[in-house]
């Protein structure tokens, strides 16, 4: 309640924007939702992977290519979805990406039936569509659009205030999900019993989150299409003043630092929670665990990932300490978890993957913002004249002020990035096959969290000299 009240008093000023009319508050509360309902999908790949590896008797490598299809939709249609925005507007963006989400969702209907592998994949691909899209829209719309009015309420501050507030939904929509529906999709994976493919109850327990997840994301489709959302002000740039920008950002070391960066961040965040379950069944001690009841131990990472992502977005406006020094803290305790998970078995190893989703919660935003702020870097070291960007130091860190067509470029090239959770899952499922150990795989997430601390200190260096 407190926490409401306080997001209501900083954020529900009367801030108009463009077309349309309402408060920030109650526009920001509506669209937060959108955040929720990409963190409900991602979490239930977690629990998709033990279920498809049982249900149609896939490898691990093979089940860890439940992330390969979904995220492979954000490389492929982040650029093509920003070009879109550029005509459209994120308003249309956001309603587009609802649209496919809903349909998507439905396609696990049929995919369950029949039990093909093909067509869960299809539907996959389609609802990380949706997600892409969302992704790509809600993002930019919370942490500008609607901080576009000069009054102190639309400033700077409260934006970056805002996007944080908005993706702890995302977090907690991560959290609930293995609560909901973990009993139900892995009712039947209990250990030592087969498979039953044609079970009535095998094929509901999939149909029934989809479904609910459809329904509602259909509903909230007609809500955001009725009300009137403030609209960006900015006028449509062209396409080729967007695409040009581009090959000037594969120039800056920094900036492409940052997108490696995430690509690795994201592919680890995946990969731990992809195999979490089967880690906490391989690692419990004494009679194995049910995949349901190691469901809620994944539960338990998430919620510290909501809970640290809550927390970042006070320390982070508050803290003496800067964004990317909090970065090199939490990135090198998740290094240090890996090493433990790796070298330890039993209770010590589940504990120690269980909290690195605490030393994850400000990673991906932290990352994205530091990536986009960096642009100037080697602008200014280089004593370019035609820099975009000014760098201001304040009590939140490091805030930027970049150009639009720059700005989208950046976040576009950053949503491509996170097709790394498309590619070292299954890596980790095949290494997880050659050593026959969950705790070794941890290698990977190991790698990716060293790369994050790399970016984190070299961006500390060179903003000190």
């Amino acid at each position: 309640g407190n926490l409401w009240n306080y997001f209501r008093m900083k954020l529900g000023g009367d801030c108009v924007s463009g077309g349309g009319t309402g408060s920030v508050g109650g526009v920001l509360y509506l669209v937060s939702i959108v955040f929720g309902l990409w963190g409900v999908s991602c979490s239930l790949n977690d629990l998709l992977v033990p279920y498809v590896q049982t249900e149609l008797s896939l490898s691990s490598a093979q089940a860890g290519t439940v992330q390969l299809y979904f995220f492979i939709a954000y490389f492929i249609l982040a650029l093509p979805f920003a070009v879109c925005f550029t005509k459209v507007g994120y308003v249309t963006g956001i309603r587009l990406g609802l649209i496919l989400y809903s349909i998507g969702a439905c396609g696990f209907i049929p995919a369950a039936h029949f039990n093909s592998w093909l067509l869960f994949r299809i539907a996959l691909f389609v609802l990380a569509s949706g997600s892409a899209c969302l992704e790509a829209s809600a993002n930019p719309y919370v942490s500008s659009c609607l901080g576009s009015n000069s009054s102190t309420t639309c400033g700077d501050y409260s934006s970056a205030q805002r996007l944080n507030f908005a993706q702890s939904f995302n977090a907690f929509g991560s959290a609930i999900t293995p609560l909901a529906f973990g009993t139900l999709v892995l009712s039947d994976q209990n250990s030592g019993t087969s498979p039953n493919y044609t079970s009535v109850s095998n094929l509901t327990s999939v149909q029934i989150p989809y479904a609910c997840i459809s329904l509602a994301s259909f509903c909230l489709f007609i809500v955001i299409t009725y009300s009137r959302l403030p609209q960006e002000n900015s006028k449509a740039e062209s396409v080729i003043e967007f695409f040009h920008v581009i090959p000037t950002l594969f120039r800056n070391t920094f900036v492409i630092h940052g997108l490696f960066a995430m690509f690795c961040y994201v592919g680890a965040q995946v990969g731990i929670w992809s195999f979490h379950i089967s880690l906490v069944q391989a690692n419990s001690p004494g009679e194995q665990m049910s995949a349901a009841s190691a469901s809620r131990v994944l539960s338990i990472s998430l919620f510290l990932f909501a809970f640290g992502r809550i927390l970042a977005a006070k320390v982070l406006l508050r803290s003496p300490r800067k964004p990317e020094q909090w970065l090199m803290f939490s990135s090198a305790i998740a290094a240090c978890l890996c090493v433990i998970t790796m070298a330890t078995r039993g209770i010590p190893a589940i504990f120690t993957s269980t909290c690195t989703g605490l030393c994850m919660s400000l990673m991906f935003p932290t990352i994205f913002a530091l990536t986009i702020s960096s642009a100037d870097i080697n602008t200014k070291m280089e004593g370019l004249e035609d820099a975009s960007l000014t760098l201001q130091q304040s009590k939140s860190g490091i805030d930027f002020e970049l150009s639009l067509p720059k700005t989208r470029a950046i976040s576009s090239l950053l949503v491509m990035s996170v097709v790394g959770g498309a590619l070292l899952p299954p890596l980790m499922g095949f290494i997880r096959d050659v050593l026959h150990s969950y705790n070794y795989a941890h290698c990977i997430p190991l790698f990716s969290f060293l790369v994050v601390l790399s970016f984190a200190l070299r961006l500390s260096y060179a903003l000190i000299h």
